[in-house]
């Protein structure tokens, strides 16, 4: 606009050294976040995937006692107690990997922990391994048995997603494996009606950052079949979905899960038999360089 100015002045970048700028954008960015957060809270939670439509809002730990919120509570319970005494799978199936360039289907041999430690054999046609995969709690390693190149690196969370392509924690995978759900800490826990189907969505919040987590119940709110991670934006990290479930000794257990982003990333599972508690030695879960 042209004519007299209003008298105010503008903020004077351009005379401000680069850290002083650079606080004052970190400063900015902040008020925005913030501003963006308050209507998030008070929307409703009808526009995520999975149609959610909010019914109830108790909050844990709040002075509302109502029949909802212990139900919740207890469904929480169940969840992450789950086969808690399971602590050590193996199992024998097919891996599924996939991204934008294409797919890769390979035979597969796994074990794990419920401490996170696991090691993962990729096999060929005829059985033999083609690669070995191995974390024993302070390393990852990657052993390519046809070109004997060796891999070895402090654990993070990045480590399984190279291999994955979607961000998720040894830890739960193991847990959905053995039945359970990596339930998020949380402030909050309301349940909803799934719109798109026939079940119920348990939506969990975190204070000051909105939905983490969704967890898709049937309609006896006992068979979990899908859970939505979520990151600060409350944009999907991924979705896991458990598609069937069987009998293996006194446990229910899923014969495969399907965790995937919205980027066209994702692995499937599929378990053909498994061995739960069996004694393992330590030594399992690390790999040695070929000599």
């Amino acid at each position: 606009m042209h004519g007299k100015s209003s008298g105010r002045r503008l903020p004077h970048f351009a005379a401000l050294n680069p850290t002083e700028m650079e606080n004052k954008i970190r400063n900015l960015k902040r008020v925005i976040i913030f501003l963006l957060i308050i209507p998030f809270f008070l929307s409703s939670c009808s526009r995520f995937s999975g149609g959610i439509r909010e019914t109830s809002v108790p909050l844990e730990g709040s002075d509302t006692q109502t029949g909802d919120l212990y139900e919740i509570q207890e469904i929480i319970l169940t969840l992450k107690n789950k086969n808690e005494n399971l602590e050590i799978l193996k199992g024998l199936g097919k891996i599924r990997i996939w991204n934008k360039n294409g797919h890769q289907t390979a035979r597969t041999a796994w074990i794990g922990s419920k401490s996170g430690r696991f090691r993962i054999e990729i096999l060929s046609v005829s059985g033999q391994p083609v690669a070995s995969l191995a974390n024993d709690g302070e390393h990852f390693f990657i052993l390519s048995h046809s070109d004997r190149k060796f891999y070895k690196k402090r654990v993070s969370e990045s480590n399984l997603e190279k291999f994955l392509a979607i961000p998720v924690k040894s830890e739960d995978v193991f847990a959905f494996l053995s039945g359970r759900v990596p339930v998020k800490d949380h402030d909050s826990a309301f349940m909803a009606k799934n719109t798109d189907g026939d079940g119920y969505v348990l939506i969990l919040k975190k204070k000051w950052r909105g939905l983490i987590e969704n967890i898709y119940l049937d309609k006896s709110k006992k068979i979990v079949q899908a859970v939505e991670m979520l990151d600060i934006n409350g944009s999907l990290v991924y979705r896991a979905e458990i598609i069937s479930i069987h009998n293996e000794a006194q446990y229910q257990l899923p014969s495969r899960i399907v965790l995937f982003n919205d980027n066209g990333e994702g692995f499937q599972l599929d378990i053909e038999k498994y061995w739960t508690n069996i004694p393992v030695s330590p030594s399992l879960f690390m790999l040695l360089p070929p000599e």
